[in-house]
């Protein structure tokens, strides 16, 4: 049965080369996808690089809107496979350094996807870039944002007024900073901690790009006992959380902690009990829990944390919206004894907590963001 279509809008750039044409042989190759149907194209505005390397060419870029029947990992394999043809290597190129083609999903249908740092829709950074919402408001001014509830002629607006305001592009020197505190002679480790669906992944990846650190993602998808664990049979659960375990040891490794810069982590190890305590039963806890007794020592601690709190009701709204699978056996009950469990967590934690409410305040927005650097700054 074919897939229902849905509009998607994509963010088209280019400053290397004959600009103007590559983009166009890029809305060519785009119309031959199949699956894909060019709708509109804005035209293309010039526009200068926003950070990177200095003297960088000037931008062209543009908007196009497409009809798709694919799912947006085949959408985005689909952009990748064109930038190659057109002559970009991501392999090579530099940080935020100029390209013969960039094609980023900035929208599609009212798809909330966090599924990486590849595949994160809307794209986490459209509403504060004016080159991104200028050609776009061109072609499409009242689709509406999924996630922020703005339409793109009001996110612009904000951009244009100041009320949004980009968050800056760290220079390649800032890139691996050394630890402030360096009396141990180890890195800084930043862990984000939160319920499901709290937003910890798009956290982690904005403050890795604007503390700036180094990022370490939680292996969720590596994970091949997970989803059996919420929808196979309860046996399944302790595997499943023996995976997680022994993978967050590998990653903070204490013995091979680097010795300077500063890390984010987008889950805590603290979190792994909780969700053995929640989910599995008294034999397979007390198997888990030696387990975890021999291995915690060999992890190395955080300096500090941010717990992402909110009320269940509005979690349940993100998990269903963002459509795993596994996750919709998460009951109102389920997410507030984990509620519980995380507040004893910060409440036990030794070391600094920067608790926020992000069901109150939306961390993509830039000025919010600021604000908990300064705090986060306060407390490493």
């Amino acid at each position: 049965m074919p897939m229902e279509s849905v509009l998607a809008y994509i963010g088209m750039g280019s400053n290397l080369g004959r600009r103007g044409d590559t983009l166009m042989q890029a809305v060519k190759l785009l119309s031959e996808v199949e699956g894909v149907a060019v709708r509109r194209l804005s035209q293309f505005i010039p526009t200068e690089p926003v950070g990177g390397p200095e003297d960088q060419p000037v931008y062209f870029n543009a908007a196009v809107e497409v009809a798709v029947e694919l799912s947006p990992r085949e959408l985005l394999d689909a952009l990748q496979e064109i930038e190659r043809q057109l002559g970009r290597d991501r392999s090579r190129e530099e940080r935020w350094g100029a390209r013969t083609c960039d094609l980023d999903i900035l929208l599609m249908g009212e798809m909330v996807i966090d599924d990486g740092p590849e595949l994160t829709v809307p794209h986490p950074r459209m509403h504060e870039r004016s080159f991104v919402l200028e050609p776009l408001s061109a072609i499409a001014p009242d689709v509406v944002h999924p996630a922020l509830g703005k339409s793109v002629a009001e996110m612009l607006d904000d951009v244009r007024s100041g009320r949004v305001t980009p968050a800056p592009q760290p220079t390649d020197e800032q890139v691996e900073p050394a630890s402030r505190d360096e009396s141990d002679g180890r890195a800084l480790l930043l862990s984000i901690i939160g319920l499901p669906a709290s937003g910890k992944t798009t956290l982690a990846e904005l403050l890795a790009m604007e503390l700036p650190a180094k990022l370490i993602r939680e292996d969720y998808e590596g994970n091949p006992f997970l989803a059996e664990s919420y929808d196979g049979p309860d046996s399944m659960r302790l595997p499943a959380q023996a995976f997680y375990l022994l993978s967050r040891v590998s990653q903070l490794s204490a013995a091979h902690w680097p010795a300077r810069g500063t890390y984010v982590s987008d889950y805590g190890f603290c979190q792994d009990h909780v969700y053995a305590s929640l989910r599995l039963c008294a034999d397979d806890r007390a198997a888990y829990e030696s387990l975890l007794a021999r291995v915690t020592p060999l992890v190395h601690p955080p300096s500090a944390m941010v717990y992402l709190d909110a009320e269940p009701d509005a979690l349940l709204e993100r998990i269903a919206i963002r459509g795993r699978p596994f996750e919709k056996a998460m009951t109102a009950d389920f997410l507030v004894a984990m509620r519980e469990a995380y507040n004893g967590v910060v409440e036990a934690a030794d070391c600094p907590v920067v608790t926020v409410r992000c069901d109150e305040v939306d961390l993509r927005n830039h000025r919010p963001r600021a604000e908990l650097i300064e705090r986060i700054r306060a407390v490493l």
